[in-house]
């Protein structure tokens, strides 16, 4: 049974790969996207949980993926799978 589906390569699998560090201090301040997770990378395009996370809410709650108006985007550390997504974007300087 397939349940999760990968936002940027449309995999689909009943889970993701693990992956993360164990460190004590991230457990101790309850740091968000920190320490092991079960469902940290895509099998297929490798893309992590954060990544993810950041498309999706981009793409739910703001105007950045919209071909409607001329943007401008400087996009810091970017990452490669958030990067293609972001230049196939009609009217976008990036």
């Amino acid at each position: 049974m397939k349940n999760i589906t990968c936002p940027f390569c449309k995999f689909e699998a009943e889970s993701f790969l693990p992956g993360g560090l164990e460190f004590d201090v991230l457990n101790k301040y309850k740091i968000v996207g920190g320490g092991f997770r079960k469902n940290k990378f895509c099998p297929n395009c490798k893309s992590n949980d954060r990544n993810r996370h950041v498309y999706l809410y981009s793409l739910l709650f703001t105007s950045l993926f919209s071909n409607k108006t001329r943007k401008k985007v400087l996009h810091i550390a970017p990452e490669i799978c958030l990067m293609k997504k972001i230049k196939d974007v009609p009217k976008l300087a990036y």
